[in-house]
C-alpha cells in the first residue's frame, strides 16, 4: 500500500520531487562524464575519487526516484513484496549516500594513498558490510552515526587542507556547501513539507550543482593545459 505520508502529498509535489531528482541526477552524471577525459589523460588519484563523489550522488538520486515509483505502485504489489523492494531500495540509498561522503574524504586524502584503486575496493567492501549489518539488524542509527562521522571528518579535512596550488583545496568551500545541502536533503526527504517550502531548497540545490559543474569544467580544463 502507499505510505500515508505519500498519500498526503499533492500530485504537484510528487512531480516537483521527480523533476528535482532527475535534474540532480543529470548534473551529477554530467560532471562525472565531463571529467572522464581529464582523468584518462592525467590518471590523477584525486580526480578518480572526485568523480566517484558524483557517481554515487547520481546513484543515490536514482534510487530516490525508484523509491517514489515503488510507493506509487504500492497498491498493485503484494504487501510483503512492496516492503521487501522498498527495504532493498533504501539499502541502496544508504550505501550510495555513504560512499559519496567517503569519496569526499578520499579525494582530499588521495596524496597519501599509494594504490588508490585497491583502497577504493576495500572501502567499498567495508561500507557494504556495514550497510548489510545495519539492514539485517534494522539499525538505521548505525548508518546515521557512520554518516555523521564521515561528515565531520570531511569538514575537518576540507578546512584543514590548505596546500597552495592544490586543485581540490581551492574548491573546498564548494565541497562543504555540497555536503551540507546533501545532508539537509537527506533529512527533508523523510519529512512531509509543503511544496512551497521545498521549492526554494530545490532551486538553491540545483543552482549549486550547476555552479559546481561550471567551476569543475573551468578548473580541470586549466589544470590539464598546465600539465601539457
Amino acid at each position: 500500500m502507499i505510505p500515508p505520508f505519500l498519500i498526503r502529498r499533492s500530485g504537484e509535489l510528487i512531480l516537483l520531487e521527480l523533476v528535482y531528482f532527475f535534474s540532480v541526477l543529470i548534473f551529477c552524471l554530467a560532471i562525472y562524464f565531463k571529467t572522464k577525459q581529464i582523468y584518462d589523460l592525467t590518471k590523477h588519484k584525486g580526480i578518480f575519487y572526485f568523480r566517484n563523489i558524483f557517481l554515487y550522488f547520481s546513484l543515490a538520486y536514482f534510487f530516490r526516484i525508484v523509491q517514489i515509483f515503488l510507493a506509487l505502485q504500492g497498491n498493485f504489489l503484494p504487501l510483503q513484496t512492496g516492503f521487501k523492494l522498498n527495504g532493498l531500495n533504501l539499502l541502496f540509498i544508504s550505501f550510495t549516500s555513504t560512499m559519496a561522503l567517503l569519496s569526499v574524504i578520499l579525494t582530499f586524502s588521495s596524496g597519501r594513498i599509494r594504490n588508490y584503486k585497491r583502497t577504493n575496493i576495500y572501502a567499498t567492501l567495508i561500507i557494504i558490510l556495514i550497510c548489510l549489518v545495519a539492514f539485517f539488524t534494522r539499525s538505521p542509527e548505525m548508518l546515521g552515526l557512520l554518516q555523521l562521522i564521515l561528515l565531520i571528518i570531511s569538514i575537518v579535512i576540507i578546512f584543514g587542507k590548505r596546500k597552495k596550488g592544490d586543485l581540490f583545496s581551492r574548491m573546498r568551500k564548494i565541497y562543504l556547501l555540497l555536503l551540507l545541502f546533501w545532508i539537509l536533503n537527506l533529512f527533508i526527504f523523510n519529512i512531509f513539507f509543503n511544496s512551497w517550502f521545498k521549492l526554494p531548497l530545490y532551486l538553491v540545490s540545483l543552482w549549486l550543482f550547476y555552479f559546481i559543474f561550471l567551476k569543475v569544467s573551468k578548473r580541470l580544463r586549466a589544470n590539464v593545459q598546465k600539465k601539457k
